[in-house]
Order: C-alpha cells, then sequence, then structure tokens
C-alpha cells in the first residue's frame, strides 16, 4: 500500500490540474456634461471577453451584456451583444466567423458573406470598449486599414502623444464607422484609456477628473 503525505498528495493533485486562464479587467467611466452617466466593464479570461455595458443620460441609454470569443488573431470569432438600446428597443446581435464564411444578425436582419484573411466586424450596438479592439487590429493591419464587416473599411491615423496626469498615451483617429472619425487614446500596452466625443468622453476609471 501507498501512503502518501499531505504535501505530496496536493502536489501530485495540482500537477494534474488544468491551467487557470489568465484574468484581466478593464473599467470605463462615461462622462457627459462633466458628470459620470455610466460605466463599461470587461473582464477577459483566456480567449473570452464578457462586458457589461451601461448609460442612463437624462433617462436614456444603451444597457448592454456582450461575449466575445477571439480567435488567435484577436479578432472575434463568435459575439453576442443583449440588452435595450439607447431608446429601450431590445438588442439581440449576433456574430460568427467559421472559415470563410461569416454571419451575423442585426437590427437589419441577418446576413452572411464570404470573407478570406482578416476582416474586422463593426458590432452595430458594440461598447465603447471595441474600439480598442478595432485599434489593435488596425495597428498590425498594412497601411492601418482592414476590411469591414457589414461592409466598407476601417482606417487608423496616428494623431500623436498626448500626456494625461503625469502619464503618456498615444492618440489616434479610426474612420470608417460613422460620419466622423473615432478618437481614441492607448496606452504603452495598447489598452484603451479613453475615447473622447463632444461634449464628453469615455475614460479609464480613477482618471475622469484628468
Amino acid at each position: 500500500m501507498i501512503r502518501l503525505t499531505l504535501p505530496t498528495f496536493l502536489a501530485t493533485l495540482l500537477a494534474g490540474a488544468a491551467p487557470v486562464a489568465a484574468q484581466t479587467a478593464e473599467r470605463l467611466s462615461v462622462i457627459a456634461n462633466g458628470e459620470k452617466v455610466g460605466s463599461v466593464a470587461a473582464t477577459r479570461t483566456g480567449d473570452h471577453v464578457a462586458i457589461h455595458y451601461d448609460v442612463k443620460n437624462n433617462g436614456r441609454g444603451p444597457t448592454m451584456d456582450e461575449a466575445i470569443d477571439l480567435g488567435p488573431d484577436g479578432l472575434p470569432r463568435r459575439w453576442t451583444l443583449d440588452g435595450k438600446a439607447t431608446f429601450g428597443g431590445d438588442v439581440h446581435e449576433r456574430f460568427a466567423r467559421d472559415g470563410a464564411t461569416a454571419r451575423w444578425s442585426d437590427a437589419m436582419g441577418a446576413r452572411e458573406a464570404s470573407v478570406s484573411g482578416t476582416a474586422l466586424y463593426i458590432g452595430q450596438s458594440a461598447s465603447p470598449w471595441a474600439l480598442g479592439l478595432y485599434a489593435r487590429a488596425l495597428l498590425k493591419a498594412p497601411g492601418g486599414t482592414l476590411p469591414a464587416l457589414p461592409g466598407g473599411q476601417l482606417h487608423i491615423d496616428p494623431l500623436g502623444p498626448a500626456t494625461i496626469g503625469g502619464a503618456r498615451y498615444q492618440a489616434y483617429a479610426i474612420s470608417g464607422i460613422d460620419l466622423s472619425p473615432e478618437m481614441i487614446l492607448l496606452d504603452a500596452a495598447g489598452a484603451l484609456f479613453a475615447v473622447l466625443d463632444t461634449g464628453g468622453a469615455t475614460v479609464r476609471e480613477g482618471h475622469e477628473g484628468d
């Protein structure tokens, strides 16, 4: 009969256990007219990202739960968005890419397309956190440009460094999502620090007054 001491037993048990995926969290505050009106909380565990986005500005704003499964290239392979739009309408948006086929459904209905190489799905109801995801992909792309789904293309332009609260960030403009470019700040690790907008901003929690 083999007898194991407690330390030996625990070491044997842990050696056979599956590795635990590292977890990272990002929290952003949504600011409008100098007041906090919402938040974004994103938790990444391995290749899965769970996001809760909630804004209430004068009683209106989206409340959204997103789940993203990232592929080896760091881009979404699965993306679900469920919640309420700015004016209270139900949102149940879906995206999936399997090989060269992309399928999605949003407020415009269900569609699919054949894709080759890298293509960015633009979430119709996505939180500001998605802009950091788009930016990191665009910065790796030739000429800072990638084809987009449902259509068109996205492009990123560097605008130069910015120092906020004693820390240095890089400013960028992302065009192709809306009529006007999205202005963002990334930190040295490429994580989203802020989204700048007329009359407001979405900024990393703890830096609302910077």
